[in-house]
């Protein structure tokens, strides 16, 4: 009895402390901006950071000219990327710096006098590292698609090139409105001009006189200059005319990378990127500093016009802080990053009102925040820690005393909902974000949350998030322009899930690859929230471990419209599912789509068991008994599913089925509920009388080079396809491997 009266005195004692600080300290005072070298700022500056154009890449990091060096390049925060456009005897355009293939290749001679098929066979790679061993070549084209909603182009033409080639090539991927161009060739200028008026132009020019020549002749948006060149009157005329100026500092000499941020430069082409990000105006975090002081660093960074807050070895405990525009957070190693486990620490971040906020599972606090914000970073190989579970147990205890009421408490699982749990990042309405290398851990709801955000790099994450439910990986809401590359994800929820609240936007041109996620969910998941859409959506080399659900799931079941979806690559070992494909209506006012969606090169093994036994927080199992539930492709009627591809799948079933366990024949097919507005899962149809693959409601099915194969027996056929028209086969085999 007296242990019992210790902890209730124990627990009220905290609470007191919590709420005599939170009255002595009211929420407004905490995030005023109390900084004095701030509100001495007397104008808002445009804290626009200079755009970084990088030279063939990060080639002082990886070979030049391709992707490797392109990735090296966004990671240290290139907007540009340079591609120098030379063709092959049979006109195939290359991205290629020199005339000869010596220097960068094992090859030889001319590019303009080899085939482009031989080119492909190239090694692009070896010369500058053997890690870089069998890099190949790339073309312009597939440069491209590589750089799609990740960085814009500057095109380095070289003398040569067919002019009408390369114009239909940059219109046909949509770059017309996101690079600009420069000719060493008069000529070639002239000819351009006339094809592609509408298309930008790069020029080189000492002085005012020498542009006034270039004007003459075209109407020039950008021009390269030596930064000494650079002075304020030309810096003047150019911006009257409507023209930006690119200071040149190519090669490896990084001596004029403070002249350039001293000149003002517009933007800077260079070769170093990872060194001349170091020379922004920075400030020092120091350990022990208060959640005030942090933020007032930050403040004073952005009030100057941009720069970096380093946080040095050591542990630094606060409450939220808000990013602001061309401020980077950079990490050092060691440095440790621990949020507050007082609630009274976070505020809401308001976002754009939609549709989908009636499901009440989007939290708009976080530990660090941004809204509206344009070129801000979290960088470094330091840790964020949300201190997650204690933050969430404080805010179960505080709801249960009466002291800070949560009006959507989850009754049934008794826990707060995820409404007033803080996410680690809450990013809302932001451009040009870019966060790299960080350890991220133990967040109280969601981890990495984005919301109607664009033009985004999330590289090389190391993400473990299992601390409370709901956790997340990261979680892309109605973003554009997204590259989510290179990041280890273990999560208790979805590991990487793309939703859409908002009827009116979407998920539009994402990118995801080579990521290895563990997850008590599912690996990569669109939905649940689906009322606007998923487009132009690419998954590739993604390996999921130990994942309870699907290994890809695609949902659209509130009206959104999934369409353009390309997953190629994906190795999932001790997953509950390979892959779920579902078109529903749960909710939303207008049917849903869900079209053209291509799935290869998957290989995956289904367990007889649990796949996430051993974690500490495991998935809500169903509530009917069942044997091993196949793969769903599963439209609604009178709403099928279009053009579904698969190609080149290996997916290994454990059999064991046992009619006495669960049994529905062929013959009662029309049995299996259609479930149209329940929550979408790969269990959701209950018992299914297939093992392999079950599809229901589809037009258009292409599968091409398909093995499914059992452990044990099973007394199901492997494939069941109810009301499902234009099937096309090829290839597709069904065995037992005893």
């Amino acid at each position: 009895m007296q242990a019992i009266n210790l902890k209730i005195f124990v627990t009220s004692l905290f609470i007191w402390a919590v709420t005599t600080v939170a009255a002595q300290n009211s929420i407004d005072s905490v995030f005023a901006h109390r900084d004095s070298a701030v509100q001495t700022c007397l104008t808002a500056l445009a804290a626009q950071s200079i755009e970084i154009v990088v030279h063939r890449g990060a080639n002082a990091l990886a070979p030049e000219n391709t992707m490797a060096s392109t990735d090296s390049a966004l990671k240290y925060g290139a907007k540009w990327i340079e591609l120098d456009v030379r063709k092959s005897k049979d006109g195939v355009l290359f991205n290629l710096h020199d005339e000869t293939l010596d220097r960068t290749t094992n090859g030889q001679g001319l590019l303009s006098e080899m085939l482009s098929e031989d080119v492909r066979k190239l090694d692009a790679g070896s010369w500058f590292s053997p890690l870089f061993a069998g890099t190949p070549v790339p073309t312009i084209a597939e440069m491209l698609d590589y750089l799609q909603g990740k960085a814009y182009v500057f095109f380095d033409v070289k003398r040569g090139t067919p002019i009408p080639t390369l114009v239909n090539l940059v219109r046909e991927k949509g770059f017309a409105d996101k690079s600009f161009f420069w000719f060493g060739d008069e000529g070639m200028l002239r000819e351009f001009i006339s094809l592609a008026p509408e298309m930008k132009i790069k020029v080189n020019a000492s002085d005012i006189e020498r542009l006034k020549y270039w004007q003459s002749i075209c109407k020039p948006s950008y021009v390269e200059i030596a930064p000494e060149k650079i002075t304020d009157e030309f810096r003047s005329y150019c911006h009257q005319h409507g023209i930006k100026v690119m200071a040149a500092c190519q090669e490896d000499d990084t001596s004029q990378f403070q002249l350039v941020i001293d000149k003002k430069a517009d933007l800077v082409n260079l070769d170093r990127p990872e060194v001349f990000i170091r020379l922004l105006p920075s400030c020092k975090a120091q350990p022990g500093m208060s959640t005030q002081e942090l933020q007032s660093l930050i403040d004073q960074m952005h009030c100057q016009g941009g720069g970096r807050v380093i946080f040095s070895k050591g542990r630094y405990v606060t409450g939220q802080l808000e990013l602001k525009s061309g401020v980077e957070l950079h990490l050092e190693e060691g440095a440790v990053l621990l949020g507050s486990t007082s609630p009274f620490d976070y505020r809401q971040v308001e976002g754009k009102q939609a549709a989908g906020d009636a499901l009440k599972d989007k939290s708009q606090l976080g530990l660090i925040v941004a809204k509206g914000a344009h070129h801000i970073a979290i960088t470094g190989k330091g840790t964020i820690d949300g201190q997650g579970l204690a933050l969430a147990l404080t805010i179960d205890s505080l709801h249960h005393q009466g002291v800070l009421i949560d009006q959507n408490y989850n009754v049934r699982r008794q826990r707060p909902s995820e409404l007033v749990r803080p996410t680690l990042f809450n990013v809302v309405d932001c451009q040009n974000v870019r966060i790299t290398d960080v350890r991220l851990r133990n967040s109280a709801g969601w981890g990495l949350s984005f919301h109607h955000c664009c033009n985004m790099l999330l590289s090389c994450l190391d993400i473990e998030n299992r601390a409370y439910w709901n956790n997340d990986g990261i979680d892309l809401t109605d973003c554009k322009q997204v590259l989510v590359a290179d990041c280890k994800i273990n999560s208790a929820d979805d590991g990487i899930c793309l939703k859409s609240y908002d009827p009116e936007s979407c998920n539009d041109s994402i990118t995801i690859r080579n990521c290895e996620i563990r997850s008590s969910a599912s690996a990569v998941k669109f939905g649940t929230a689906s009322w606007g859409g998923f487009r132009h959506i690419r998954i590739n080399d993604i390996r999921v471990f130990d994942t309870f659900r699907s290994a890809i799931a695609i949902e659209s079941v509130d009206g959104a419209v999934i369409e353009d979806v390309v997953v190629d690559g994906v190795t999932a070992a001790n997953t509950g599912n390979a892959f779920f494909i579902r078109l529903g209506q749960r909710a939303g006012d207008r049917k849903g789509i869900i079209r053209n969606i291509h799935i290869s090169n998957l290989k995956a093994e289904i367990p007889f068991g649990r796949p996430d036994i051993d974690y500490d927080l495991r998935g809500p199992e169903v509530d009917y008994f069942h044997n091993i539930h196949p793969a769903p492709i599963c439209g609604i009627p009178d709403n099928c599913i279009e053009n579904v591809t698969l190609e080149n799948i290996e997916v290994s079933y454990p059999g064991r089925a046992s009619k006495g366990m669960a049994y529905v024949p062929l013959w009662r097919v029309k049995d299996v509920p259609e479930q149209i507005q329940k929550y979408p899962e790969f269990t959701m149809f209950g018992e299914l009388p297939a093992w392999a693959l079950y599809v229901r409601h589809v037009k258009g099915l292409t599968l091409r080079n398909i093995r499914f194969s059992l452990r044990d027996t099973d007394f199901r056929p492997a494939f069941v396809f109810d009301d499902v028209e234009d099937i096309r086969k090829e290839n597709v085999q069904h065995t037992m491997n005893l």
